[in-house]
């Protein structure tokens, strides 16, 4: 830990300390993020707007596949499905990431401890592996902290270092519809009308450009 009082120890392991962590994660868990008032919200509000009039009108920073329900459907859930539906809304969540896993050292490193695909404490070989963590959605929060900079008394580096790591990016989802292959007698081989390739990209003005993809 860190603290500007000499007289004062920081350990992150006191339970003193990690006691107010739990707390913050206990605020976040317990909030949603409405994206009309810009702000987050206590879960039991959703909740009773859940109870009387579904989620069809509920602007809020979600999951993408976040089902449409009405007042009568939300009623008819299980306890245990509405809680898989609040999961979805909540500003801290559990979600399948793509993790740097080290199995020696049996534990997740992040970037900066990783040297040229090894851990940095060790040497022991890095894997790329998909494990269920607690996640954030920050990213509702992307355009305030973007707004916040410009508030503030930082030097133009420290600023820019931020919004990269906040990492907005403006652009357009592009579809590529996939074509069916020719067999080696000349027949075209069949492809299912749903197969296709949905793309992000900040460059839409250039899609006309693209001769080929790599997945």
């Amino acid at each position: 830990g860190f603290s500007f009082d000499w007289d004062r120890e920081v350990r992150t392991s006191d339970p003193n300390y990690y006691k107010w962590t739990q707390w913050v994660f206990i605020q976040l868990f317990n909030s949603w993020y409405n994206n009309e008032t810009d702000k987050a919200e206590a879960i039991s509000d959703l909740v009773k707007r859940f109870e009387t009039e579904g989620n069809a009108n509920v602007k809020a920073a979600c999951d993408d596949d976040t089902p449409s329900f009405s007042a009568d459907a939300w009623k008819g859930f299980s306890s245990e499905k509405q809680q898989e539906v609040l999961l979805k809304y909540r500003l801290t969540y559990l979600a399948e990431t793509e993790v740097n896993w080290c199995p020696a050292l049996g534990t997740v490193l992040a970037n900066d401890e990783i040297v040229n695909g090894v851990s940095e404490r060790g040497g022991h070989p890095v894997v790329r592996k998909k494990m269920t963590q607690w996640s954030m959605r920050i990213t509702a929060y992307a355009e305030r902290l973007l707004t916040g900079l410009d508030k503030i008394d930082w030097t133009d580096s420290l600023k820019e270092s931020q919004r990269n790591w906040i990492g907005k990016s403006v652009g357009a989802s592009v579809t590529f519809k996939v074509l069916p292959n020719k067999t080696a007698d000349g027949h075209a081989e069949l492809v299912e009308a749903s197969h296709k390739i949905d793309v992000f990209t900040t460059r839409p003005d250039t899609i006309f450009g693209v001769s080929f993809m790599t997945l």
